[in-house]
């Protein structure tokens, strides 16, 4: 039944999407470089006070990645490849700073300051060799970064909830983190991940964009050509402002959800996208069709297995790329090594699956599947 849904789903909405007769694959990973849940004893503590996530598994599995992750990740990429030679790729996209929790305390929570994600980095493990991983010319064929803004937090959400002096996020705070929802904030559709759940001008978004993206090019060296906002959540309107900074390609999924207009509406507008098409400002559109979220409790992680094989099979029907969302949390081990080591399992599994049923197959990043479109 998933797959007939999913189908007659998927037939509609890529009507108006650009055909591709090549069976091209794309795997597109969000939030590489942010931190979530440094402990589970701290996701205790925001739990017992009343905190959690719309999706529970990133409170009690996602964190930050570690030299071990990223090595092991690596390793099952490169031991598949397409008709072409080329190893599966993930498009790995990175958040490029955290709050800095220490200066934001001493300033009593009326400004915010943020900490590169490379400090992050050193701040949790020390001495470490992970950007260099990430920058080694044969890795980057495997895993390669792109943009998915400055941070991962709704600063002026954010801190009101923090100079309120509510309990769930204050907990949070002195943990270390901040990726938490209350029932209040779910009430309203607010969550503080969304950064971009701003007002239609706002004094946050211009330097978000220009100094993140240039927080990118300064630790990897090249400019991101793509970007995909927190939580889906971004305006039309300022596809321009990405297009004035050299980004052209714009990820996401079928619906695009506008911010909310005011704090006493809890309706989003959304705005249907076509794969392929060209948005306004002059972006392309790259849309998700399917998933590979084996973390996700919702499912059971061998059947996240099969539903990817049958969001590829619908794609490749339908004369798509199959462009598959899957979140860091699947492949990092901070917090539950079993998930870790089961989903690099499942991930191995999935590939050799891929290549076996269509032997046809091109890996690609997202960038490389908007140049094709281009073309």
């Amino acid at each position: 039944m998933y797959f007939y849904k999913k189908l007659f789903k998927n037939s509609l909405t890529s009507l108006k999407s650009k055909k591709v007769f090549s069976k091209i694959l794309v795997f597109e990973s969000d939030d590489w470089g942010s931190i979530r849940t440094p402990s589970l004893a701290a996701a205790a503590k925001v739990k017992k006070m009343g905190g959690f996530t719309p999706e529970p598994a990133y409170l009690m599995v996602d964190t930050l990645e570690n030299e071990r992750d990223l090595r092991q990740l690596l390793e099952v990429l490169k031991g598949h490849k397409d008709l072409f030679g080329n190893s599966a790729i993930l498009t790995a996209n990175y958040v490029m700073a955290n709050p800095d929790f220490n200066k934001i305390r001493a300033f009593n929570f009326k400004s915010y300051y943020y900490e590169t994600f490379v400090d992050t980095y050193h701040r949790y493990f020390g001495e470490n060799n992970i950007l260099s991983i990430i920058k080694n010319k044969d890795n980057l064929k495997v895993f390669y970064p792109q943009f998915h803004g400055r941070e991962h937090v709704n600063i002026p959400l954010w801190l009101s909830q923090l100079k309120q002096g509510d309990k769930v996020f204050m907990t949070a705070f002195d943990e270390g983190f901040y990726g938490v929802q209350t029932h209040e904030l779910q009430l309203g559709n607010r969550n503080v991940q969304a950064t971009y759940e701003l007002p239609f001008v706002s004094p946050f978004l211009e330097p978000s964009i220009k100094e993140g993206l240039q927080l990118f090019y300064e630790i990897f060296g090249f400019y991101s050509r793509s970007f995909i906002p927190n939580n889906y959540v971004w305006l039309q309107s300022w596809n321009q402002l990405l297009f004035n900074q050299g980004v052209q390609f714009l990820q996401g999924v079928r619906l695009q959800a506008a911010p909310l207009n005011n704090l006493h509406t809890s309706k989003r507008d959304l705005r249907k996208r076509w794969g392929g098409q060209v948005e306004q400002g002059g972006l392309i559109s790259i849309v998700r069709n399917g998933s590979f979220e084996p973390s996700f409790t919702k499912f059971k992680a061998k059947e996240a297995l099969e539903m990817c094989l049958n969001d590829i099979k619908i794609a490749f029907l339908l004369n798509q790329p199959a462009v598959i969302s899957t979140h860091r949390l699947n492949f990092v081990s901070g917090l539950i090594t079993e998930n870790h080591s089961r989903n690099l399992e499942l991930f191995d599994e999935l590939l050799s699956k891929i290549i076996n049923k269509w032997p046809d197959v091109q890996f690609m990043n997202t960038v490389q599947l908007g140049e094709y479109y281009m073309k």
